[in-house]
C-alpha cells in the first residue's frame, strides 16, 4: 500500500502557481461570490472547491479573492475544499509555506496583507486567517467521494486530460451532481466539457444548462 502511493505520487503532475489563469480569480469574483455575500452575512452556507489542488497555490489563490470580497469570510460559514490524490502535494498545501519565486505572481498587496515572510529562510507562509478557510484532503477522482453538500464554485484546471474521455465524462457528470444550480466550474485552458448538462459562461467556465436552453 504505501508503495503503490509512492508510485501514485512520482507518477502525477503538480504543476500550478497562485493566480493561474487569473480571469478564472475575475470570474470567480463577479459571478459566485458578488451574488453570494448577502447571503452568506445572512448565514448561508458558501463552499467552494479546487479538486486536483496540488501544493496548494490555487485553493489559496480562492481564499485572497473569497477574503477580498468578503472580508469577515472567516466569522461566516464559508469553507473552500482543497483535494489532491498525491499526499506530498496535500501536506505542502496545508503547510502553506512557498518561496520567493513561488509567490512572485501574487500581487503586491494581497502578498503583504495574507503571507508572511520569515526573514531568516526568505519563504513566505499564509497567514492563519487565510489558511483557516481551507480544508486540504486526499482524494482520488476516480474513486469514492464522501462529499455530502453541493458546492457554489468548483475549480479542476488540467486534471481530466490525463484521462480518458470516458473517465472525463463521468468526472463531468459527478461534478453536476454536486454543484449548486448557479455554480460554476472553471476548467484548464485546453479542456473542455462534453456533459450535455452544462454550457459555456466565459472562457473556459461552465454554468449548469438553463431552462429552455
Amino acid at each position: 500500500g504505501d508503495e503503490r502511493g509512492n508510485m501514485l505520487a512520482a507518477l502525477t503532475t503538480n504543476v500550478t502557481r497562485f493566480f493561474r489563469e487569473p480571469h478564472h480569480f475575475d470570474l470567480l469574483r463577479t459571478q459566485v461570490l458578488e451574488p453570494l455575500v448577502a447571503n452568506a452575512r445572512a448565514g448561508a452556507r458558501v463552499r467552494l472547491w479546487s479538486a486536483g489542488c496540488s501544493t496548494g497555490q490555487e485553493p489559496y489563490s480562492m481564499a485572497m479573492t473569497v477574503l477580498s470580497v468578503i472580508p469577515e469570510a472567516t466569522r461566516l460559514d464559508v469553507r473552500i475544499l482543497a483535494t489532491d490524490i498525491d499526499p506530498n502535494v496535500v501536506a505542502t498545501g496545508r503547510a502553506g509555506i512557498y518561496n520567493e519565486e513561488a509567490v512572485s505572481p501574487v500581487p503586491a498587496t494581497l502578498r503583504d496583507k495574507y503571507l508572511k515572510r520569515d526573514r531568516d529562510s526568505g519563504n513566505w507562509a499564509v497567514t492563519p486567517e487565510l489558511r483557516s478557510l481551507i480544508t486540504f484532503n486526499e482524494l482520488n477522482l476516480i474513486g469514492d467521494w464522501p462529499i455530502k453538500g453541493k458546492f457554489d464554485a468548483i475549480f479542476c484546471r488540467n486534471v481530466v486530460i490525463y484521462f480518458e474521455e470516458p473517465t472525463q465524462e463521468r468526472i463531468w457528470g459527478r461534478f453536476r451532481q454536486h454543484m449548486q444550480p448557479h455554480a460554476r466550474l472553471y476548467v484548464g485552458h485546453s479542456e473542455r466539457v462534453g456533459d450535455a448538462g452544462f454550457e459555456t459562461d466565459g472562457l473556459t467556465t461552465y454554468c449548469l444548462k438553463r431552462r429552455g436552453a
